[in-house]
């Protein structure tokens, strides 16, 4: 172990201790590794410390060892290895490192950090406030078999709005970059907090380039147990998989709690087909009083395997949980989960998608405005299921429990709760509606009646009990236009024609009858 001290650092705060803390790290990488202390006291420095492998640079806990950069165009701590080198065994810890003092122009630059490594492996960042950067507080590209651990991010991607506006990289409290260093590149960030920062508050992001990197789709990222409160967005994934955030909470946001997205890449002016996000799971997570939606799923692999569990999604101004993809998407669970209080839907699968499944969910009071339905599927939605879920409708609203556009196939509604909703909005039953309290339906679901050129009413038993006081009846076949529901008894409701349907033509018909 060696202290900075020994080799002429002031910890004063007013002199430039960069170069004694540089002698204190190389002497301690040219001896094999070892400790190098920075005891108690503020440290400033005009220039970037460089890491190596096997130093650990340890202070004496937050607030009490700081270092405070101070110039233009640098990040306090930076250490750069490379694929086929890449820095092992290295750890900063317990120690403030305050970049206010670097203050970034209008150009975004992504070395403007309080901590910057890439291709690093073994590496440990612990105990750590990072303050006041211009670009991301802790940023790491191609970290392997590393920890992020009890890490304050606060004020930092301070330049974001100025440089970078609308997009989604760069200026994070907490940044991980993968995708470069193998296909996988396992990082835990951990009990960390990130705290009103320009961008994100932790992001993972593919950082695969051109048609050489292609191959890699780094994954196996891990957030477990950290908050994410008053960042533009509380945590992202681009374009990674396999990526876990677990028992994390996202409050305040002013845009979205927790995104999935893809990533774009230009190989020179040539657009590459996006890296897609895949295989995500979010779980034990509260993400609540955002400003925009509380999960959002933006972009997907085409069979995305992400799923939603065990999780509150509940007063953000948007949707509780909307995957919303600009195509249909196939492979999302939303389970276990309670949505309540959103401003929009509580689920929304806007652009449709298969084999969708919302399971065991309290879904209420969402759609402050009134109209948003708490579960919606948009078009084209095959092979959905909705079971054991506890829908309540926004007080007065009577706005859709459920909600399907067109074109949906092979959908189940099974052993569901509706309360103060209008339970089913569709334009043609599910294939599959059974034990819904607040939905009874007929028990056979369709009933044929052929049509012989002559006749112009039909009446089609309904299988329910007592006459429906409510009914919608739904043609399955083009020639079942024109006509309307005259009455319903206790066994059957009776359709008019307008004109007698075509001798020969067998009607099908569904029936929503709630009574």
């Amino acid at each position: 172990m060696r202290s900075a001290t020994d080799y002429g650092a002031a910890g004063d705060g007013t002199g430039d201790d960069r170069a004694a803390i540089q002698a204190a790290v190389d002497d301690a990488h040219g001896a094999g590794g070892d400790r190098v202390c920075l005891p108690a006291g503020e440290y400033r420095v005009e220039g970037p410390i460089t890491h190596r492998s096997g130093v650990h640079l340890v202070g004496d806990g937050m607030g009490a060892t700081t270092i405070r950069g101070e110039g233009a165009g640098f990040a306090v701590l930076e250490g750069f290895g490379d694929p086929d080198d890449p820095l092992t065994d290295l750890s900063v810890a317990e120690m403030t490192v305050d970049a206010s003092g670097v203050p970034g122009d209008e150009a975004y630059a992504p070395g403007e950090k309080c901590i910057y490594f890439q291709h690093v492996r073994r590496c440990r960042i612990v105990g750590v406030h990072a303050y006041g950067s211009a670009a991301t507080g802790i940023g790491t590209d191609m970290m392997v078999d590393s920890l992020v651990h009890g890490c304050v991010a606060e004020d930092c991607g301070r330049n974001f709005a100025a440089a970078r506006d609308g997009l989604n990289v760069g200026s994070n409290g907490i940044g991980i970059g993968t995708g470069l260093a193998a296909d996988v590149e396992p990082v835990v960030v951990a009990d960390c907090h990130a705290r009103d920062n320009g961008n994100n508050g932790v992001m993972f992001e593919n950082q695969a380039t051109g048609e050489r990197d292609r191959e890699h789709h780094a994954g196996h990222c891990v957030a477990h147990g950290c908050t994410a409160v008053g960042n533009r967005v509380g945590f992202r994934t681009s374009a990674d998989r396999r990526v876990r955030f677990a028992n994390c909470s996202a409050h305040a946001n002013a845009r979205d709690g927790i995104v999935v997205d893809e990533k774009e890449e230009m190989d020179g002016e040539v657009a590459l087909p996006p890296f897609p996000a895949r295989e995500h799971r979010i779980d034990g997570c509260h993400v609540t009083g955002n400003g925009g939606h509380g999960v959002h799923v933006t972009a997907a692999d085409g069979r995305a395997a992400i799923d939603v569990a065990a999780s509150q999604m509940s007063a953000n101004d948007g949707a509780g949980v909307r995957v919303a993809t600009g195509e249909p998407i196939a492979g999302v669970a939303v389970a276990d989960c309670r949505v309540f209080d959103n401003g929009g839907p509580g689920v929304a699968f806007t652009d449709g998608g298969s084999d969708l499944r919302l399971a065991d969910c309290d879904v209420h009071d969402n759609g402050r405005d009134g109209g948003a339905a708490g579960v919606r599927f948009g078009d084209d939605a095959t092979h959905v299921t909705v079971t054991g879920c506890h829908v309540h409708g926004a007080a007065g609203s009577q706005s859709p429990g459920v909600a399907f556009a067109a074109d949906h196939d092979s959908a189940a509604l099974v052993g569901n709760q509706f309360h103060d909703c209008t339970p089913l909005a569709a334009d043609a039953p599910p294939a599959v509606v059974r034990a819904n309290v607040g939905l009874p339906r007929a028990a056979a679901g369709t009933v044929d009646a052929a049509g012989d050129g002559e006749t112009a009413e039909f009446a089609l038993p309904h299988g329910l009990d007592v006459a429906p006081a409510v009914r919608n009846v739904w043609p399955e076949s083009d020639a079942a236009t024109g006509f309307h529901v005259a009455e319903a008894d206790e066994t059957s409701i009776r359709v008019v024609y307008d004109e007698p349907p075509a001798e020969g033509v067998r009607l099908r018909w569904g029936f929503d009858a709630r009574v």
